[in-house]
Parts: C-alpha cells; sequence; structure tokens
C-alpha cells in the first residue's frame, strides 16, 4: 500500500493471504492499493493528507483477549502511532502522551505502569545528548504486545474460519430447501 503523506510503499497484502474466499480477500484482490487509499479519501477527506496509521485489524479486536481497560488500549495506539519502522522502536514523551490522551502526566505514568506489568511494554530510559542524569523520553519496547497478537491471531483466525464454515453450511441449507420446494 501507498501511505500518503509517508512515502511509504509496501506489497498488496493480498499476496500471501491463504483463503481467498473471505469478503475482505474478495474486495482486497478486486482494488487496488491506490483504490484503497482514495477510497479512504473519500471518507476522511483532507484528514488523509496528513498520513495514517497502519494497524493490525486483529489489535482493533484483541481488547478482551490483552486484558486491558479502554485507557491503556488507547495508551497502545498512541504509542504505535509513533512506530514506523520494525527495527526502530518509538519513543513519544509522558507530555505528547497527556496532551493527545487529555490526562495529567501522573495519570500517564500510572497507564504505563500497568501495560508494562501485563507485560505488552517495556520501557528503556534515553537520554537525551549531553544530559547529566535520564531526561530524554522512553523508548518503548512493543515486542511484548506483538507476542501477545500472535497468540491473539491464532485464536481469531480460529474464529473467523467456524464462522465462515458456518455460513457456507447455512447458506447450502437454503439451497436445499429451495430446491426441495
Amino acid at each position: 500500500y501507498y501511505f500518503q503523506g509517508q512515502g511509504v510503499i509496501m506489497s498488496e497484502l493480498t499476496k500471501n493471504q491463504k483463503d481467498k474466499s473471505t469478503p475482505d480477500a474478495v474486495a482486497k484482490s478486486k482494488t487496488s492499493a491506490r483504490q484503497n487509499v482514495k477510497e479512504s479519501e473519500k471518507k476522511w477527506g483532507k484528514a488523509m493528507d496528513h498520513g495514517f496509521l497502519v494497524i493490525p485489524k486483529v489489535l482493533m479486536h484483541s481488547q478482551k483477549f490483552l486484558e486491558v481497560n479502554s485507557s491503556q488500549f488507547l495508551m497502545l495506539l498512541q504509542i504505535a502511532e509513533h512506530w514506523w519502522w520494525h527495527d526502530r522502536m518509538p519513543w513519544p514523551s509522558v507530555k505528547t502522551l497527556s496532551e493527545r490522551l487529555v490526562i495529567n502526566d501522573r495519570q500517564v505514568r500510572n497507564i504505563l505502569n500497568d501495560l508494562e506489568k501485563k507485560g505488552l511494554i517495556k520501557r528503556i530510559p534515553r537520554s537525551a545528548s549531553g544530559a547529566i542524569r535520564n531526561q530524554g523520553s522512553n523508548l518503548f519496547d512493543l515486542s511484548g504486545l506483538v507476542k501477545k497478537l500472535k497468540e491473539f491471531e491464532k485464536e481469531y483466525a480460529a474464529k473467523l474460519q467456524l464462522e465462515e464454515k458456518q455460513k457456507r453450511e447455512l447458506e447450502m441449507a437454503k439451497r436445499r430447501k429451495k430446491k426441495a420446494k
């Protein structure tokens, strides 16, 4: 996909999809990545001119599995917004996070402590250049979150597969009933 405002190009996801029969896979195979961006621009308007964030759909469905509340989940999303390269950890400041979430610095630190206790993030102190003591924002290692999402993805994929199977069975039953008439 082409990420407007970020200059990042990725190959289409549909090339590596296992099941081409899901509605999402069919839609993606019929629509090019640029057309998807144009559709998003139609929905969101000028807001798309400033770039957008790539978040796995599975993350958006994982809140219960991760056992995080809404504030913790929003914090994860805010940190993820700063993570553009797989090999560079994000480092949003407490001030940035507090401003974006409209909470005070202490609340940010409490939420970060909770996420760290759950093993979803790890804060790594980062010193500002020339600082005598740590005055830079922390690096955020999200490998714990990624590991948990990999676990959840298996459960999520199995659920989707079961739902698709049930849908096909229902459609077949409707066809048989129709033929019997």
